[in-house]
């Protein structure tokens, strides 16, 4: 908030525009907090619109390398759709806030997770953090790394994150252990879920909807993702700013 990569005046009127914000979030905005990030239904929204700015503006030095660098960097979803900081597009923040201190081990497991999670929105990593929802699985990797914990931990909380913001894609994926192969899915290798093969999109499609459908075995109908990959109800910001879709 300092930098001004996020103004809770502005996250009031777009994220709490129906409702009023949960107390932890109108505390967040006041002060420091050590309380545990714990995911739901209810909050993971919430999330998702404050850890996006924490991916989107934390400085690393793996950035560098990253491929959001480019003449379009301002057009990216990611970018040109954050517009809750004092900016009017969020591409100046990109790289540029030392928001927690990584040393080069901790760095070196958030790239092996950002790089080895895909989001099923998209057939890009983590690391290249192109919509909303990118942005928000780096800085909740970040920040895990940045605390101690260790890459499978970080793993298995970037299945947590993932799970709640795609719900029914991550259900679906779910039946393919548990109904055809099963596998409790609680012991199903969070590495494996979050990889190309079943969490990008055409990995998703290829290997959980279309087996799925094969086996005729209903699920739940996946939400459309790729359509929320923006600031709530934004569509021109969504038109302005598209969700690139890139096989790394």
């Amino acid at each position: 908030m300092a930098a001004g990569v996020i103004v809770p005046d502005k996250y009031r009127a777009v994220i709490g525009a129906k409702a009023r914000l949960p107390d932890w979030v109108e505390h967040l905005f006041v002060g420091p907090s050590s309380s545990p990030i714990v995911f739901s239904a209810e909050n993971a929204p919430y999330l998702l619109h404050l850890l996006w700015p924490l991916g989107l503006a934390t400085r690393a030095r793996f950035n560098e390398h990253s491929p959001m660098r480019t003449v379009r960097l301002p057009s990216f979803a990611s970018t040109g759709g954050w517009t809750l900081g004092q900016a009017s597009n969020g591409y100046v923040y990109f790289d540029r806030i030392d928001t927690m201190r990584l040393t080069p081990a901790q760095e070196a497991i958030a790239l092996e997770v950002a790089t080895n999670t895909y989001r099923p929105c998209c057939d890009n990593s983590t690391f290249y953090q192109d919509c909303n929802h990118g942005s928000a699985l780096l800085g909740m990797i970040e920040l895990a790394a940045s605390q101690g914990a260790s890459a499978d931990l970080v793993f298995r909380i970037a299945r947590v994150a993932n799970s709640y913001w795609f719900t029914s894609q991550y259900a679906m994926t779910s039946m393919v252990f548990t109904h055809l192969r099963q596998q409790a899915w609680h012991t199903v290798s969070p590495r494996l879920v979050l990889g190309q093969d079943y969490s990008s999109l055409s990995g998703w499609q290829r290997n959980v909807a279309d087996v799925l459908e094969r086996k005729k075995v209903s699920g739940p109908l996946p939400q459309q993702a790729s359509a929320s990959c923006g600031m709530p109800g934004d569509n021109a910001a969504r038109l302005a700013a598209p969700h690139i879709v890139r096989r790394e």
